[in-house]
């Protein structure tokens, strides 16, 4: 209800609230309860949401992560699906970019979950604030991040890989004895052996796990 016809609707109310009292004879306490009662009934419309604004906000909290408000994984996977159908009807590029914080259970573990808490938050603020328009960045793993790079070839997802381990350098995590973050992410791009987005991400995991395994704080594929 807007503003303007919410007020109308609550003297409006109140005035056949009256008139209802009086014509029942109840005199001026029933008549004031009377009136009353849709007054306060029209107040409240006034504060809350349109019931379709609250289902959508409903269910957009649904899709996201409650620490650090990126897209949570189910809602990720729905989101490259998409991706996926609109690249293959158009043979158009898609890339993922999954970054995931070295070290992050020793972190953890020398200066407690609140704190580690703040550092992934910071850092997915960070991502989130830096991706191309369009890409979609979600949270896949407890300490794992995933880009979702529509229109982007070889070339520009090992770009993008390169700028998340810089963007997670660049994070100051705020911890007492100076640590900084540091990344390991694997990419890929959509190719002829991919039947779908989920073989894509997982390759894109596989290479993040080649980057682990090198000692971490690197890009694998390094380059294109």
């Amino acid at each position: 209800m807007r503003p303007r016809l919410a007020v109308a609707g609550v003297a409006l109310a109140a005035a056949a609230g009256g008139a209802l009292a009086g014509a029942a004879g109840g005199g001026p306490v029933l008549g004031a309860l009377l009136a009353a009662a849709p007054a306060a009934l029209a107040g409240w419309l006034l504060v809350l949401r349109p019931a379709r604004r609250l289902r959508a906000e409903l269910e957009r909290l649904a899709r996201v992560d409650g620490l650090t408000g990126l897209l949570d994984h189910a809602a990720f996977l729905d989101e490259a699906r998409a991706a996926w159908a609109r690249a293959s009807r158009r043979d158009a590029p898609l890339g993922v970019a999954v970054l995931d914080v070295d070290g992050f259970g020793r972190l953890n573990a020398a200066h407690g979950r609140a704190a580690a808490d703040r550092a992934l938050v910071a850092l997915a603020t960070t991502i989130r604030r830096h991706v191309r328009h369009g890409d979609r960045v979600a949270r896949t793993g407890a300490d794992e991040l995933a880009v979702l790079l529509p229109e982007a070839d070889a070339a520009e997802a090992a770009r993008v890989a390169r700028r998340l381990r810089e963007l997670t350098a660049a994070v100051d995590p705020d911890l007492p004895d100076g640590t900084r973050l540091s990344a390991s992410v694997g990419w890929a791009v959509r190719g002829p052996r991919d039947l779908n987005v989920e073989a894509l991400f997982q390759r894109a995991l596989e290479h993040l796990d080649h980057a682990r395994e090198a000692g971490g704080d690197r890009v694998h594929p390094p380059g294109a």
